[in-house]
């Protein structure tokens, strides 16, 4: 099994979006935009991230509104097992379980992922929208939340 999977368009797209969330102190969307086109990206991968990344930091989203035990488990819907790996299902599920997310957090990350196509539903994808949202929704992260964060990128599934 190839635990490092060649990047994917969108991979490269999110990657230099993070450096950029990292680095700016407020992002728009026009931002956003100017950024990827001075980039040279293409046009279909900026619809890509635009659509999933107001899908990300949707503020009308029901699922930020809604309580649930932090011990609920969250069963995938038919299209839902259809579209998203077992092992981006079972990423969600880790990162939840131990608490590195919340319920809202994990609904904006499945809607996003859901606005990807197919073949761009990765588990690196996942891993790195994990970490565009919540460095952009936690303010003034720590250093050790950061290097936390950026462990995702290790071989194991489970941020430590």
């Amino acid at each position: 099994m190839n635990t490092n999977p060649e990047p994917t368009p969108m991979f490269e797209v999110f990657s230099a979006l993070f450096d950029y969330f990292c680095e700016s102190e407020t992002v728009s969307h026009e931002s956003i935009l100017a950024h990827l086109i001075s980039a040279g990206r293409d046009p279909w991968e900026i619809g890509c991230a635009a659509t999933c990344l107001d899908a990300l930091f949707s503020t009308t989203d029901t699922a930020a509104k809604t309580q649930t035990s932090p011990s609920a488990i969250r069963i995938f819907s038919a299209d839902e097992q259809l579209r998203l790996p077992l092992e981006v299902q079972d990423f969600l599920h880790s990162v939840m379980k131990t608490g590195e997310i919340q319920f809202a957090e994990r609904e904006r990350l499945i809607h996003a992922l859901l606005n990807l196509p197919d073949d761009e539903i990765t588990i690196a994808n996942a891993k790195l929208l994990m970490l565009i949202r919540l460095n952009n929704a936690v303010q003034d992260l720590s250093d050790e939340m950061g290097e936390k964060l950026l462990n995702v990128f290790d071989d194991k599934t489970i941020v430590h």
